[in-house]
């Protein structure tokens, strides 16, 4: 295909694509003009095509990277250290008194309690399904974006910097999470309700609605 166009001077983006959805080939670009220009390949990367797992390491960096690494090990190292001699330490101390880890002891009572609360709402079949969406949904939130390119709707990966045109499982967008946290809000108001009118109470007040972060 040969297509002749007139544009002013400046960056432009070239998209190749076959004439089917899922279709697959090899392409060759070749750009001839009046005027000297320069072009470089977006997608996929050089890297990417040689089978790498990412892009190649200058020196500098790979000289930084072992740096941080080695930094890391001997930190790591005098941590194990410490918490040897503090376990020693506590051994020794616990041969001859009576020792009651309060820090262990108060983790393991919120754990029984956590525990119990689960439990009698399982029991009581008030388990919100939505809760558990609501919460994968915001915790997937604060990791991917959704975003809009010429071919359409992608989703990009602000952890791992990695972008796919396939929705991440359990992804919810700004209006969808808003609209479940209204459902969840209103299924709390109405146990509220539930609750008070078992224990003979008047009818429950309105739950303060959930926040939700915009997309950046």
């Amino acid at each position: 295909m040969t297509i002749t166009c007139h544009v002013l001077p400046g960056h432009y983006t070239i998209l190749c694509a076959a004439y089917k959805s899922g279709d697959e080939g090899p392409f060759r670009l070749t750009v001839r003009s009046n005027w000297p220009c320069g072009h470089n390949q977006l997608w996929p990367p050089a890297w990417k095509k040689q089978g790498l797992e990412g892009p190649q390491q200058t020196m500098k960096e790979k000289l930084v990277a072992s740096a941080k690494a080695k930094a890391e090990a001997v930190a790591q190292r005098a941590k194990d250290k410490t918490n040897a001699l503090k376990a020693k330490a506590k051994a020794k101390v616990m041969q001859n008194t009576t020792w009651i880890d309060e820090e262990k002891v108060k983790e393991e009572r919120l754990a029984k309690l956590e525990k119990e609360k689960l439990a009698k709402e399982l029991e009581e079949g008030k388990t919100d399904p939505n809760e558990i969406i609501l919460k994968t949904a915001k915790k997937m939130k604060s990791e991917w974006r959704e975003k809009t390119s010429t071919d359409g709707i992608y989703w990009y990966n602000k952890v791992t910097s990695v972008s796919t045109y396939d929705k991440p499982e359990g992804f919810l967008n700004k209006k969808e999470i808003r609209m479940l946290e209204m459902k969840v809000d209103q299924e709390r108001t109405r146990r509220r309700v539930e609750q008070s009118a078992k224990r003979g109470g008047g009818g429950g007040g309105g739950g303060g609605g959930n926040s939700s972060s915009d997309d950046d």
